[in-house]
């Protein structure tokens, strides 16, 4: 299930490409023009560049610091824009999306399996796609204000998302996205200034509907586990034993009694 995340009516989008002589590969230009103001990216169009002639906003392929030119969001102002891209769905949209998942859900109930819906909420890893990896880490440290406004945007966007879920219903769980949450680039006292009481307003939204909450996180979790038993989170999702550098039996000591444990089994190197 992919709940849609709709563009203000006033919003355009605007992509066009160039190629500088001193660039080896074209540039790529992508910009949402608003009544704030424009909101803009540019990537050097590699030849293993996956999107055709599109930018996602939030991408790992666009973040990379040899592909990415100019990220989408450098400064105060870019935060204006970036808090008037997207609405609330009107009545229609949310009826046309429940009738999308209602196929889904008489699936689900016949063959008796949960309904997940997965990694369309981000906190930190948004961070990182917006602003660039290098970029978002050290205004973690040097511009923490400007943190806090930018994940208070993306943190609306969860609740509004979450919202709709709650809306259609019959939803077993929800998993957030949070490869990028972890220590591995979020320090445990920036995690728990930061990343922790939006998880937790985004957690407690969940459970009052009866949805429980699930977190991808396939390394850099083990500093964090305490702080996952106190946001209640239901489900610690994609642990790596081989890549991530997981403990599996000391991980099922610390929050085992508490948090549902799901993987266990390194995808790239064993599967």
């Amino acid at each position: 299930i992919n709940p849609p995340r709709l563009l203000n009516k006033d919003v355009k989008v605007r992509i066009r490409k160039v190629h500088p002589p001193m660039e080896r590969y074209p540039l790529l230009i992508k910009e949402y023009k608003t009544p704030k103001g424009t909101l803009s990216k540019v990537v050097r169009q590699t030849p293993d560049w996956p999107h055709g002639d599109d930018i996602p906003l939030l991408d790992d392929y666009g973040a990379a610091s040899g592909r990415s030119v100019k990220n989408w969001v450098e400064n105060d102002r870019d935060l204006e824009v970036l808090s008037h891209l997207y609405r609330e769905p009107t009545e229609r949209e949310i009826e046309k999306f429940q009738e999308e998942v209602e196929p889904i859900k008489r699936f689900a109930k016949k063959y008796e399996i949960l309904i997940v819906v997965h990694e369309v909420t981000y906190l930190g890893s948004a961070v990182m796609w917006l602003c660039g990896f290098k970029n978002g880490m050290v205004a973690i440290f040097r511009r923490p204000e400007f943190v806090h406004r930018l994940l208070d945007i993306i943190h609306e966007w969860n609740m509004r998302t979450i919202r709709l879920l709650i809306d259609v219903g019959d939803i077993d769980l929800i998993v957030h996205y949070g490869w990028y949450d972890s220590a591995d680039f979020w320090p445990p006292r920036a995690y728990r200034s930061f990343i922790l009481p939006r998880m937790k307003e985004e957690i407690e939204l969940a459970h009052k509907n009866k949805i429980k909450f699930g977190y991808t996180m396939a390394s850099g979790a083990i500093p964090l586990l305490g702080m996952f038993k106190e946001m209640n989170l239901d489900v610690l999702y994609g642990i790596d034993p081989v890549q991530g550098g997981y403990d599996m039996s000391y991980v099922k000591r610390e929050i085992g009694d508490r948090i549902c444990l799901w993987g266990g089994v390194n995808a790239h190197v064993t599967l």
